[in-house]
């Protein structure tokens, strides 16, 4: 696949065009998506959809890559300094997991991909999970070791992956799942204070 830094501007944005395009098929459209659907929404061939993604699944990660960049800019300029770090963490969590709830064909292909390994989409699914380590790591500062908060990060987010793939595939019901994941960020949190010790990282 193309690669960022070999972009022309012209490339970037007719890339661009390709990823908003789907994001809204995804969001908005009743029925599947499909490659020549999107390139139809773009404006593009559907040829040129084939330059940027070798088929529909990176595609929609790479839609929800830029879907999960915006809300992590939301959730760091939205959380209240003085937080605790289990709300602010779990005011995250929440949040990430009512949103993406609401694009249920998006979430179905992120939780899925966060346990994909040894496939093309691979790649996408190892930023996927650093993305959302960091971004959880980032909300558990006080009381607990910075050596602690990456892998506790890690931790957060496989949990929060689990119960997204349950929720997609109806095994649990949106208010189930966010009871779920306040506990398990709760218990995490209070081991990872209790402790004191470095969490080896997965």
């Amino acid at each position: 696949m193309d690669r960022e830094l070999d972009r022309t501007p012209n490339q970037t944005s007719r890339r661009k065009r390709i990823v908003t395009a789907a994001r809204r098929l995804a969001t908005h459209s009743s029925e599947s998506v499909h490659l020549r659907m999107v390139a139809d929404h773009a404006g593009v061939a559907t040829s040129s959809v084939y330059q940027y993604f070798s088929s529909k699944d990176e595609l929609l990660l790479a839609c929800f890559l830029e879907w999960l960049a915006e809300q992590e800019t939301h959730g760091r300029t939205s959380m209240p300094r003085d937080a605790m770090p289990h709300h602010s963490l779990f005011d995250l969590v929440r949040n990430l997991t009512i949103a993406l709830s609401e694009t249920p064909r998006l979430a179905t292909y992120a939780a899925r991909a966060y346990f994909t390994d040894g496939c093309p989409t691979g790649a996408n699914a190892d930023r996927i999970r650093c993305s959302l380590s960091t971004m959880f790591a980032d909300q558990i500062q006080v009381g607990i070791a910075a050596a602690n908060r990456h892998a506790l990060g890690e931790m957060v987010a496989d949990v929060w992956a689990a119960n997204m793939l349950a929720l997609v595939q109806n095994r649990i019901s949106l208010p189930n799942a966010l009871v779920r994941l306040e506990m398990a960020v709760a218990i995490i949190e209070r081991r990872g204070i209790a402790t004191g010790r470095t969490v080896a990282p997965t």
